[in-house]
């Protein structure tokens, strides 16, 4: 493993996670989608907004590497890299959404269907940026 991919790790978990907190809050304060999370995370931000911020960036940086190092050659069927993002995107959200259901605590707030598109909308657009960052690197190192 090379500087260059821990570089590219960071800076797009970084640039997607803040993509994922601008649709989760857009969604949120339109009232369309609106989600809240699991309680654990809703303890920690009452406890320290920077902390529940530092989570969310470290988990952003863990999905950034699983689809860095594994995912991004295992959908390599799609060619265009924004797309690949979002496919892996949805399975992220999907993932999310199954293990946040099994907590118990749930989402909180809506139906189960407007928490679900909240949850995969928000979770494509950070598969998408992704996508788009780990593409650019790929083209630029051809």
């Amino acid at each position: 493993m090379n500087f260059q991919k821990i570089r590219l790790v960071a800076w797009s978990g970084f640039l997607s996670t803040l993509v994922l907190f601008v649709v989760m809050g857009l969604e949120n304060m339109t009232e369309m989608f609106q989600m809240d999370p699991v309680f654990f995370m809703v303890d920690l931000a009452e406890r320290s907004i920077v902390l529940w911020l530092l989570v969310y960036l470290v988990l952003g940086w863990l999905w950034s590497a699983a689809y860095l190092f594994f995912f991004n050659r295992f959908l390599a069927f799609e060619k265009i890299p924004w797309l690949r993002g979002a496919i892996y995107g949805i399975l992220v959200g999907m993932i999310t959404y199954i293990g946040i259901s099994m907590t118990g605590d749930g989402m909180g707030l809506g139906s189960i269907n407007t928490q679900i598109i909240g949850t995969l909308l928000a979770y494509t657009a950070f598969g998408i940026v992704l996508g788009t960052i780990v593409g650019m690197y790929e083209k630029k190192k051809k």
